[in-house]
């Protein structure tokens, strides 16, 4: 299940004093619906995963690296492009809802990754100094060089409560005695992420084999 604005809420505000500051080293892209950026900060290499999965979406720290493609995507071409050595000037929760935007600096120029976890719409999307779309993960409702507006705001109870997954704990916001909420939304999602992997693999033999099966034919 996608993260909830109170979840995001209490992620970011986990997440985001490690990457202020922070230098994106590299992008990567390692399936159709998420991406990672690796960022060194404070002494530290890190890295943000970000999905864009309509039924998982969500952003996180990752403690372990995903498999990515040999040939990178056309969008992780555009990051990487726009991306690699900018600076993290700040990472926020918009309007509290369900969009996150990471403010950062390129060759002197603003340059604002927004993540748009909304589940069925949700998005990943490039904007410009001039808070132009140049880019987009999935396709969305804006075209490339349209100005973005977040989507209308959705009543989120600010005060709502996180249930830690697998304990049935109830938390509110992290201190320094709480267990680290990037790392428990790792856990959660880690299974449904490898058993997805797994059936992406298998799509993909299946395919090859339906081709060499169609050669074989002719």
């Amino acid at each position: 299940m996608a993260l909830t604005a109170e979840e995001i809420r209490q992620v970011v505000a986990e997440i985001a004093p490690a990457l202020d500051g922070g230098w994106v080293q590299k992008v990567y892209q390692p399936h159709d619906e998420a991406i990672t950026l690796e960022v060194r900060s404070q002494g530290k290499t890190l890295t943000l995963y970000i999905s864009a999965d309509p039924e998982t979406a969500r952003l996180h720290f990752l403690s372990r690296k995903y498999p990515n493609p040999s040939t990178p995507p056309p969008f992780c071409q555009l990051l990487r492009a726009r991306l690699e050595g900018a600076r993290i000037e700040h990472l926020r929760q918009i309007d509290d809802d369900r969009i996150v935007r990471l403010d950062m600096t390129h060759d002197g120029q603003p340059v604002t990754l927004v993540a748009e976890l909304t589940g069925r719409t949700t998005n990943i999307l490039l904007l410009d100094q001039d808070n132009a779309v140049r880019g987009q993960l999935r396709k969305g409702r804006f075209k490339t060089g349209e100005s973005y507006a977040p989507p209308a705001s959705k009543t989120h109870p600010v005060g709502a409560q996180f249930i830690a997954p697998k304990t049935g704990v109830m938390n509110h916001a992290p201190t320094s005695e709480s267990p680290s909420l990037s790392a428990e939304l790792e856990r959660r999602f880690q299974e449904r992420d490898e058993a997805r992997a797994r059936a992406r693999q298998r799509e993909a033999i299946k395919s090859a084999l339906r081709k060499k099966l169609k050669r074989a034919g002719k």
